[in-house]
Protein backbone atom coordinates (compact mmCIF):
# COMPACT_ATOMS: atom_id res chain seq x y z
CA UNK A 1 0.00 0.00 0.00
CA UNK A 2 2.01 2.85 -1.37
CA UNK A 3 -0.70 5.05 -1.87
CA UNK A 4 -1.61 7.67 0.61
CA UNK A 5 -5.12 8.19 -1.14
CA UNK A 6 -5.52 4.58 -0.14
CA UNK A 7 -3.42 4.89 3.38
CA UNK A 8 -5.97 7.49 4.04
CA UNK A 9 -9.01 5.60 2.44
CA UNK A 10 -7.81 2.56 4.86
CA UNK A 11 -7.49 4.44 7.49
CA UNK A 12 -11.29 6.26 7.05
CA UNK A 13 -13.46 2.79 6.75
CA UNK A 14 -11.79 1.47 9.18
CA UNK A 15 -11.79 4.05 12.20
CA UNK A 16 -15.29 5.32 11.31
CA UNK A 17 -17.22 1.78 10.01
CA UNK A 18 -18.78 3.63 7.38
CA UNK A 19 -23.24 2.22 6.93
CA UNK A 20 -21.70 -0.96 8.28
CA UNK A 21 -18.94 -3.35 9.91
CA UNK A 22 -19.58 -5.95 7.70
CA UNK A 23 -18.88 -4.05 4.38
CA UNK A 24 -16.13 -2.31 5.62
CA UNK A 25 -14.81 -6.05 6.72
CA UNK A 26 -15.48 -7.10 3.16
CA UNK A 27 -13.78 -4.19 1.57
CA UNK A 28 -10.49 -4.66 3.59
CA UNK A 29 -10.56 -8.36 2.85
CA UNK A 30 -11.03 -7.22 -0.91
CA UNK A 31 -7.93 -5.17 -0.66
CA UNK A 32 -6.44 -8.12 0.83
CA UNK A 33 -7.09 -10.28 -1.95
CA UNK A 34 -5.58 -7.46 -4.03
CA UNK A 35 -2.49 -8.08 -3.27
CA UNK A 36 -0.64 -11.36 -4.62
CA UNK A 37 2.32 -11.64 -2.41
CA UNK A 38 1.92 -13.34 1.01
CA UNK A 39 2.65 -12.40 4.07
CA UNK A 40 2.30 -14.30 6.89
CA UNK A 41 1.86 -13.25 10.66
CA UNK A 42 5.67 -13.11 12.56
CA UNK A 43 5.77 -14.30 15.46
CA UNK A 44 5.86 -11.89 17.61
CA UNK A 45 2.29 -10.32 16.81
CA UNK A 46 0.16 -14.42 16.94
CA UNK A 47 -0.50 -13.64 20.55
CA UNK A 48 -2.67 -10.67 19.14
CA UNK A 49 -4.24 -13.25 17.23
CA UNK A 50 -4.81 -16.19 20.05
CA UNK A 51 -6.41 -13.70 22.57
CA UNK A 52 -8.96 -12.50 20.12
CA UNK A 53 -9.72 -16.64 19.49
CA UNK A 54 -9.86 -17.24 23.38
CA UNK A 55 -12.48 -14.32 23.58
CA UNK A 56 -14.55 -15.75 20.88
CA UNK A 57 -14.63 -19.13 22.61
CA UNK A 58 -15.66 -17.73 25.60
CA UNK A 59 -18.29 -15.09 24.63
CA UNK A 60 -19.63 -18.92 21.93
CA UNK A 61 -19.55 -20.43 25.63
CA UNK A 62 -21.79 -18.05 27.55
CA UNK A 63 -24.17 -17.47 25.02
CA UNK A 64 -24.76 -21.23 24.08
CA UNK A 65 -25.33 -21.72 27.93
CA UNK A 66 -27.64 -18.45 28.59
CA UNK A 67 -30.64 -19.78 26.48
CA UNK A 68 -33.43 -17.10 25.83
CA UNK A 69 -31.21 -14.43 27.54
CA UNK A 70 -28.60 -14.73 25.29
CA UNK A 71 -27.86 -12.33 22.58
CA UNK A 72 -26.42 -13.21 18.97
CA UNK A 73 -24.61 -9.90 18.86
CA UNK A 74 -21.81 -10.88 21.56
CA UNK A 75 -21.11 -14.29 19.10
CA UNK A 76 -21.05 -11.75 16.07
CA UNK A 77 -19.11 -9.17 17.94
CA UNK A 78 -16.15 -11.04 18.68
CA UNK A 79 -15.77 -13.50 15.62
CA UNK A 80 -16.13 -9.69 13.45
CA UNK A 81 -13.17 -8.35 15.64
CA UNK A 82 -10.96 -11.64 15.60
CA UNK A 83 -11.83 -11.41 11.51
CA UNK A 84 -11.46 -8.46 11.38
CA UNK A 85 -8.30 -7.93 13.78
CA UNK A 86 -6.10 -10.65 11.31
CA UNK A 87 -7.25 -9.19 7.66
CA UNK A 88 -6.22 -5.42 9.32
CA UNK A 89 -2.83 -6.91 10.45
CA UNK A 90 -2.24 -8.43 7.44
CA UNK A 91 -2.70 -5.15 5.43
CA UNK A 92 -0.66 -2.83 7.63
CA UNK A 93 2.17 -4.44 7.32
CA UNK A 94 1.68 -3.47 3.77
CA UNK A 95 1.80 0.06 4.76
CA UNK A 96 4.90 1.92 2.69
CA UNK A 97 4.02 4.95 2.60
CA UNK A 98 6.65 6.48 5.04
CA UNK A 99 5.53 7.87 8.30
CA UNK A 100 5.72 11.21 8.15
CA UNK A 101 2.77 10.80 5.13
CA UNK A 102 1.19 8.02 7.56
CA UNK A 103 0.48 10.72 10.15
CA UNK A 104 -0.22 13.37 7.67
CA UNK A 105 -3.21 11.00 6.68
CA UNK A 106 -4.21 10.30 10.25
CA UNK A 107 -4.26 13.67 10.70
CA UNK A 108 -6.45 14.48 7.55
CA UNK A 109 -8.76 11.73 8.94
CA UNK A 110 -9.12 12.90 12.46
CA UNK A 111 -9.97 16.35 10.94
CA UNK A 112 -12.79 15.12 8.99
CA UNK A 113 -14.36 14.75 11.98
CA UNK A 114 -13.95 18.13 13.25
CA UNK A 115 -15.23 19.32 10.09
CA UNK A 116 -18.38 17.35 10.53
CA UNK A 117 -18.65 18.54 13.72
CA UNK A 118 -18.75 22.16 12.46
CA UNK A 119 -20.43 21.58 9.20
CA UNK A 120 -23.59 20.02 11.96
CA UNK A 121 -23.56 22.81 14.05
CA UNK A 122 -24.01 25.49 11.18
CA UNK A 123 -26.59 23.43 9.14
CA UNK A 124 -28.24 20.92 12.18
CA UNK A 125 -30.62 18.84 9.99
CA UNK A 126 -27.43 17.32 8.25
CA UNK A 127 -26.92 15.78 11.92
CA UNK A 128 -30.01 13.68 11.20
CA UNK A 129 -28.62 13.02 7.56
CA UNK A 130 -25.62 11.94 8.07
CA UNK A 131 -26.34 9.75 11.06
CA UNK A 132 -27.57 6.47 9.64
CA UNK A 133 -24.23 6.10 8.23
CA UNK A 134 -21.82 6.12 10.81
CA UNK A 135 -23.51 3.79 13.26
CA UNK A 136 -25.98 5.74 15.13
CA UNK A 137 -27.80 2.85 16.85
CA UNK A 138 -30.23 5.37 18.69
CA UNK A 139 -33.90 6.86 17.18
CA UNK A 140 -33.00 9.31 14.98
CA UNK A 141 -35.45 11.55 16.56
CA UNK A 142 -33.65 11.82 19.51
CA UNK A 143 -31.90 14.17 17.31
CA UNK A 144 -34.21 16.65 17.25
CA UNK A 145 -33.91 17.48 20.80
CA UNK A 146 -30.08 18.17 20.26
CA UNK A 147 -29.45 22.28 19.43
CA UNK A 148 -26.05 21.80 20.49
CA UNK A 149 -24.28 18.28 20.99
CA UNK A 150 -23.24 17.28 17.47
CA UNK A 151 -21.95 13.38 16.18
CA UNK A 152 -19.47 14.53 13.47
CA UNK A 153 -18.92 11.20 11.86
CA UNK A 154 -19.02 8.99 15.14
CA UNK A 155 -22.33 6.81 17.02
CA UNK A 156 -21.93 8.49 19.46
CA UNK A 157 -21.23 11.37 21.86
CA UNK A 158 -18.88 9.78 23.69
CA UNK A 159 -17.14 8.08 21.32
CA UNK A 160 -17.32 11.52 19.08
CA UNK A 161 -15.17 13.39 21.94
CA UNK A 162 -12.49 10.16 21.79
CA UNK A 163 -11.93 11.34 18.47
CA UNK A 164 -11.84 15.18 19.41
CA UNK A 165 -9.49 14.26 22.61
CA UNK A 166 -7.19 12.01 20.42
CA UNK A 167 -6.83 14.68 17.77
CA UNK A 168 -5.64 17.36 20.31
CA UNK A 169 -2.91 14.34 21.21
CA UNK A 170 -1.62 13.79 17.78
CA UNK A 171 -2.23 17.62 16.87
CA UNK A 172 -0.09 18.47 19.91
CA UNK A 173 2.74 15.71 19.83
CA UNK A 174 2.69 16.94 16.04
CA UNK A 175 3.34 20.82 16.85
CA UNK A 176 5.72 19.66 19.62
CA UNK A 177 7.73 18.02 16.81
CA UNK A 178 7.20 20.32 13.73
CA UNK A 179 7.00 23.61 15.22
CA UNK A 180 3.97 24.30 12.71
CA UNK A 181 1.52 26.46 14.04
CA UNK A 182 -1.18 25.15 11.86
CA UNK A 183 -1.27 21.71 14.47
CA UNK A 184 -1.77 23.93 17.06
CA UNK A 185 -4.72 25.35 15.60
CA UNK A 186 -6.08 22.03 14.90
CA UNK A 187 -5.98 20.75 18.83
CA UNK A 188 -7.51 24.20 19.56
CA UNK A 189 -10.25 23.36 17.58
CA UNK A 190 -10.79 20.12 18.40
CA UNK A 191 -10.52 21.26 22.29
CA UNK A 192 -13.05 23.85 21.89
CA UNK A 193 -15.68 21.64 20.13
CA UNK A 194 -15.55 19.13 23.32
CA UNK A 195 -17.98 21.33 24.40
CA UNK A 196 -20.50 20.93 21.40
CA UNK A 197 -20.49 17.13 22.20
CA UNK A 198 -20.33 15.67 25.75
CA UNK A 199 -19.33 16.69 29.47
CA UNK A 200 -17.15 13.69 29.76
CA UNK A 201 -15.48 14.84 27.13
CA UNK A 202 -15.03 18.46 27.96
CA UNK A 203 -13.55 16.62 31.46
CA UNK A 204 -10.49 14.65 29.95
CA UNK A 205 -9.81 16.71 26.99
CA UNK A 206 -9.23 19.67 29.45
CA UNK A 207 -7.14 17.19 32.02
CA UNK A 208 -5.30 15.92 28.59
CA UNK A 209 -4.60 19.82 27.51
CA UNK A 210 -3.44 21.43 30.94
CA UNK A 211 -0.97 18.30 29.89
CA UNK A 212 0.55 19.50 27.12
CA UNK A 213 0.44 23.53 28.73
CA UNK A 214 2.48 22.28 31.40
CA UNK A 215 5.24 20.15 29.34
CA UNK A 216 4.80 23.47 26.73
CA UNK A 217 6.79 25.34 29.66
CA UNK A 218 9.40 23.08 29.79
CA UNK A 219 10.13 23.70 26.00
CA UNK A 220 11.52 27.54 24.50
CA UNK A 221 10.52 29.97 21.73
CA UNK A 222 6.67 29.78 20.53
CA UNK A 223 6.02 26.44 22.11
CA UNK A 224 6.10 27.56 25.61
CA UNK A 225 3.99 30.53 24.45
CA UNK A 226 1.39 28.69 23.28
CA UNK A 227 1.42 26.67 26.72
CA UNK A 228 1.23 30.11 28.39
CA UNK A 229 -2.11 30.93 25.86
CA UNK A 230 -3.66 27.30 26.33
CA UNK A 231 -2.79 27.86 30.71
CA UNK A 232 -5.26 31.50 30.17
CA UNK A 233 -7.54 30.25 27.88
CA UNK A 234 -8.15 26.72 29.29
CA UNK A 235 -8.54 28.10 32.68
CA UNK A 236 -11.04 30.52 31.56
CA UNK A 237 -13.19 28.01 29.79
CA UNK A 238 -12.89 25.64 32.94
CA UNK A 239 -14.25 28.45 35.47
CA UNK A 240 -16.61 30.04 33.47
CA UNK A 241 -17.82 27.25 30.95
CA UNK A 242 -17.01 23.66 32.37
CA UNK A 243 -17.74 23.93 35.75
CA UNK A 244 -20.78 26.04 35.78
CA UNK A 245 -22.33 23.40 32.81
CA UNK A 246 -20.98 20.34 35.60
CA UNK A 247 -22.44 21.67 38.60
CA UNK A 248 -25.72 22.61 36.61
CA UNK A 249 -25.95 19.28 35.56
CA UNK A 250 -25.23 17.13 38.74
CA UNK A 251 -21.89 16.39 37.07
CA UNK A 252 -20.00 16.78 39.92
CA UNK A 253 -18.85 14.46 42.47
CA UNK A 254 -19.75 17.21 45.12
CA UNK A 255 -21.08 20.38 45.59
CA UNK A 256 -19.39 24.00 44.21
CA UNK A 257 -20.96 27.13 44.23
CA UNK A 258 -19.97 28.86 40.51
CA UNK A 259 -19.45 32.41 40.36
CA UNK A 260 -19.63 33.66 36.16
CA UNK A 261 -20.85 36.30 34.10
CA UNK A 262 -21.29 33.32 31.60
CA UNK A 263 -24.17 32.37 29.99
CA UNK A 264 -24.72 28.98 29.34
CA UNK A 265 -27.85 28.21 28.81
CA UNK A 266 -26.95 27.61 25.05
CA UNK A 267 -25.58 23.90 26.63
CA UNK A 268 -27.97 23.45 28.95
CA UNK A 269 -30.42 22.75 26.97
CA UNK A 270 -28.97 19.49 25.58
CA UNK A 271 -27.03 18.73 28.67
CA UNK A 272 -29.26 18.88 31.36
CA UNK A 273 -31.14 16.01 30.08
CA UNK A 274 -28.42 14.07 31.34
CA UNK A 275 -28.48 15.05 34.76
CA UNK A 276 -28.19 12.00 37.04
CA UNK A 277 -25.94 10.23 34.75
CA UNK A 278 -22.89 10.79 37.34
CA UNK A 279 -24.66 9.07 40.12
CA UNK A 280 -25.10 5.83 37.89
CA UNK A 281 -21.80 5.43 36.88
CA UNK A 282 -20.69 5.93 40.89
CA UNK A 283 -23.22 4.81 42.72
CA UNK A 284 -22.43 0.91 43.78
CA UNK A 285 -26.38 0.26 43.94
CA UNK A 286 -27.12 2.08 40.31
CA UNK A 287 -28.20 -0.34 38.06
CA UNK A 288 -25.08 0.59 36.01
CA UNK A 289 -22.11 -0.23 38.51
CA UNK A 290 -24.40 -2.28 40.59
CA UNK A 291 -25.72 -4.75 37.74
CA UNK A 292 -22.95 -7.12 38.72
CA UNK A 293 -24.86 -8.33 41.02
CA UNK A 294 -26.90 -10.12 38.49
CA UNK A 295 -24.79 -12.61 37.88
CA UNK A 296 -24.24 -16.05 39.22
CA UNK A 297 -20.82 -17.12 40.10
CA UNK A 298 -20.41 -19.50 37.15
CA UNK A 299 -21.59 -16.00 34.73
CA UNK A 300 -19.00 -13.90 37.09
CA UNK A 301 -16.00 -16.05 35.63
CA UNK A 302 -17.41 -17.12 31.97
CA UNK A 303 -19.55 -14.42 30.96
CA UNK A 304 -23.86 -14.03 30.95
CA UNK A 305 -23.90 -14.13 26.83
CA UNK A 306 -25.46 -10.42 27.08
CA UNK A 307 -24.49 -7.11 27.23
CA UNK A 308 -26.26 -6.33 30.38
CA UNK A 309 -28.08 -2.54 30.75
CA UNK A 310 -25.19 -1.07 31.41
CA UNK A 311 -23.86 1.91 30.07
CA UNK A 312 -20.24 1.11 32.31
CA UNK A 313 -17.69 -0.76 29.42
CA UNK A 314 -16.29 -2.67 31.72
CA UNK A 315 -19.57 -4.33 33.31
CA UNK A 316 -20.78 -4.38 29.38
CA UNK A 317 -17.51 -7.17 29.25
CA UNK A 318 -17.73 -8.66 32.77
CA UNK A 319 -21.55 -10.34 31.24
CA UNK A 320 -19.92 -10.62 27.55
CA UNK A 321 -16.89 -12.80 28.48
CA UNK A 322 -16.77 -12.75 32.17
CA UNK A 323 -13.91 -12.19 34.29
CA UNK A 324 -11.63 -14.59 32.59
CA UNK A 325 -12.32 -12.53 29.27
CA UNK A 326 -11.64 -9.13 30.97
CA UNK A 327 -8.16 -10.27 32.23
CA UNK A 328 -7.02 -11.30 28.74
CA UNK A 329 -8.52 -8.41 27.50
CA UNK A 330 -6.59 -6.09 29.70
CA UNK A 331 -3.36 -8.56 29.17
CA UNK A 332 -3.67 -7.86 25.43
CA UNK A 333 -3.84 -4.24 25.70
CA UNK A 334 -1.21 -4.08 28.16
CA UNK A 335 0.99 -6.37 26.67
CA UNK A 336 1.10 -3.78 23.29
CA UNK A 337 1.63 -0.97 25.76
CA UNK A 338 4.63 -2.79 27.10
CA UNK A 339 6.27 -3.36 23.81
CA UNK A 340 5.45 -0.18 22.18
CA UNK A 341 7.76 1.62 25.27
CA UNK A 342 10.76 -1.02 23.87
CA UNK A 343 11.06 0.51 20.67
CA UNK A 344 13.89 2.39 20.74
CA UNK A 345 14.25 4.71 17.25
CA UNK A 346 15.45 7.90 16.28
CA UNK A 347 13.12 8.97 13.57
CA UNK A 348 10.78 11.64 15.22
CA UNK A 349 7.57 10.72 12.91
CA UNK A 350 7.79 7.61 14.50
CA UNK A 351 8.52 8.71 17.94
CA UNK A 352 5.16 10.93 17.17
CA UNK A 353 3.50 7.89 16.31
CA UNK A 354 4.49 5.92 19.71
CA UNK A 355 3.66 8.50 21.82
CA UNK A 356 0.04 9.04 20.37
CA UNK A 357 -0.36 5.09 20.14
CA UNK A 358 0.43 5.01 24.19
CA UNK A 359 -1.68 8.13 25.27
CA UNK A 360 -4.81 7.03 22.93
CA UNK A 361 -4.60 3.64 24.66
CA UNK A 362 -4.51 5.11 27.60
CA UNK A 363 -7.70 7.10 26.57
CA UNK A 364 -9.70 4.08 25.26
CA UNK A 365 -9.21 2.90 29.48
CA UNK A 366 -10.59 6.34 30.47
CA UNK A 367 -13.67 6.50 28.09
CA UNK A 368 -14.45 2.72 28.45
CA UNK A 369 -15.64 3.32 32.03
CA UNK A 370 -18.38 5.54 30.42
CA UNK A 371 -18.78 3.51 27.39
CA UNK A 372 -17.86 -0.01 25.99
CA UNK A 373 -15.10 0.92 23.42
CA UNK A 374 -12.53 -1.19 24.21
CA UNK A 375 -12.34 -4.02 21.52
CA UNK A 376 -14.75 -1.42 19.74
CA UNK A 377 -14.84 -1.46 15.54
CA UNK A 378 -13.53 1.86 14.81
CA UNK A 379 -11.10 2.50 17.46
CA UNK A 380 -9.73 -1.09 17.85
CA UNK A 381 -8.50 -1.49 14.63
CA UNK A 382 -6.95 2.05 14.29
CA UNK A 383 -4.74 1.25 17.33
CA UNK A 384 -3.85 -2.32 15.31
CA UNK A 385 -2.95 -0.12 12.57
CA UNK A 386 -0.52 2.44 14.36
CA UNK A 387 0.72 -0.62 16.29
CA UNK A 388 1.42 -2.98 13.37
CA UNK A 389 2.82 -0.02 11.20
CA UNK A 390 5.06 1.61 14.37
CA UNK A 391 6.87 -2.20 14.75
CA UNK A 392 6.96 -2.78 10.89
CA UNK A 393 8.99 0.68 10.24
CA UNK A 394 10.80 0.69 12.98
CA UNK A 395 12.11 -2.97 12.01
CA UNK A 396 12.46 -1.71 8.66
CA UNK A 397 14.51 0.96 9.82
CA UNK A 398 16.98 -0.40 11.80
CA UNK A 399 17.75 -3.15 8.77
CA UNK A 400 18.41 -0.36 6.62
CA UNK A 401 20.34 1.32 9.13
CA UNK A 402 22.62 -1.96 9.79
CA UNK A 403 22.72 -2.88 5.63
CA UNK A 404 24.51 0.68 5.39
CA UNK A 405 26.68 0.26 8.27
CA UNK A 406 27.83 -3.36 6.93
CA UNK A 407 28.61 -1.78 3.60
CA UNK A 408 30.71 0.61 4.77
CA UNK A 409 32.35 -1.38 7.20
CA UNK A 410 33.09 -3.60 3.73
CA UNK A 411 34.49 -0.46 2.23
CA UNK A 412 36.51 0.33 5.01
CA UNK A 413 38.06 -3.38 4.85
CA UNK A 414 38.72 -2.67 1.19
CA UNK A 415 40.41 0.19 1.09
CA UNK A 416 42.76 -0.96 3.93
Amino acid sequence: MDSKILLFFFLFINLYFPISPYLVLAVDIILLLSYSKKKLITPSLRPFVVIPVILFFLASLSFLLAGEEGESFVVFKYIRTFISGIVVILLSYRIKVEPKYFLRCLGAVLVLHMIAIIAQSLYPPLSMMMAPYFNFARDEDFLLNMNVRKLGLAGGYDLASMLLVSSVVLFYQQFFKTKNFLYFIFAVIALALTLTVSRFGMVICAVTVAYYAVISFTKTGFVRLSGIFLSVIGGAVIVLLIIPILASTNGLLFDVGTISNVDISYFLQDYSSASGTLYDLTDPNSEHLGAFKQLDLFQFFFGAGNSSDSDIGYMQFLFQIGLIGVSLLFFFYFEIIKRIRKIKTNDENLITIKTFLIVYIILLFVFNYKIQILYSRGFHELMIICFVYLIHWNRMLLNKQINIEQKHNEYTDCMC
